[in-house]
C-alpha cells in the first residue's frame, strides 16, 4: 500500500534548527500513521468477511516506518500468499489453490463437517481455479479512506512544529 502524503516539511527540515525535535515528532507521527494503516486494513479485511478463519490474513498485515528521514512509512502485507490472492483475485483458469489450504474455510465459512470439508476441498479448490474469484481489494479500500486521514495528521503536524519552533 502507497499513500503520498500532501505535508510540505521541506521549510521546516531546511531550516536544520531543532532537527532532534523535528525527527522526535516526525517519528512519534509516523508511528501513529503506521497504527491507523493496520487498523484500517484490518477492518476492511473483517468487513471483507476475510477474518476469521485461521487470522493468517490478518497476523500478516504488518507495518513500520521505513525512514523518518525521507518520510517514508511502509505497510507490509499481506504477508501470507492467501493475502495477496484475497486482495487482487484470482484469474480464470489460474493455477489451482492448495486443497488443503481450503479445508479450515469450508469447515468455518461454508458450514460443512470436517470429514464433508475434507472430501469436498479439492472440488473446491478445483472450482476456484476454473472459475477464479473477484478480488476484495480491502488494502485499495483502505488507502482511500487513510489517505485525508493522514494528510490531517500531518497537517498537524506541521502546525504543531511551526508553533514550537516559533516559540522557542
Amino acid at each position: 500500500m502507497r499513500i503520498k502524503v500532501d505535508t510540505d516539511f521541506t521549510g521546516l527540515i531546511a531550516k536544520g534548527k531543532h532537527k532532534n525535535l523535528i525527527n522526535k515528532e516526525l517519528l512519534s507521527t509516523m508511528d501513529l500513521a503506521v497504527q491507523l494503516g493496520e487498523t484500517e486494513v484490518v477492518l476492511k479485511a473483517n468487513e471483507k468477511g476475510l477474518v476469521g478463519v485461521t487470522n493468517e490474513l490478518v497476523d500478516g498485515i504488518r507495518g513500520k516506518v521505513i525512514s523518518n528521514i525521507y518520510g517514508r512509512v511502509g505497510i507490509e502485507g499481506p504477508a501470507s500468499v492467501y493475502g495477496e490472492v484475497m486482495e487482487k483475485g484470482r484469474h480464470k483458469g489460474s493455477r489451482m489453490p492448495p486443497p488443503d489450504a481450503l479445508e479450515r474455510w469450508i469447515y468455518l465459512k461454508v458450514g460443512k463437517s470436517k470429514p464433508e470439508a475434507k472430501q469436498l476441498k479439492f472440488a473446491y479448490a478445483k472450482s476456484i481455479s476454473k472459475k477464479g474469484i473477484k478480488g476484495r481489494h480491502y488494502f485499495k479500500e483502505a488507502t482511500k479512506i487513510l489517505k485525508p486521514k493522514l494528510n490531517s495528521l500531518f497537517d498537524n503536524l506541521k502546525l504543531r512544529l511551526e508553533k514550537k519552533l516559533s516559540d522557542n
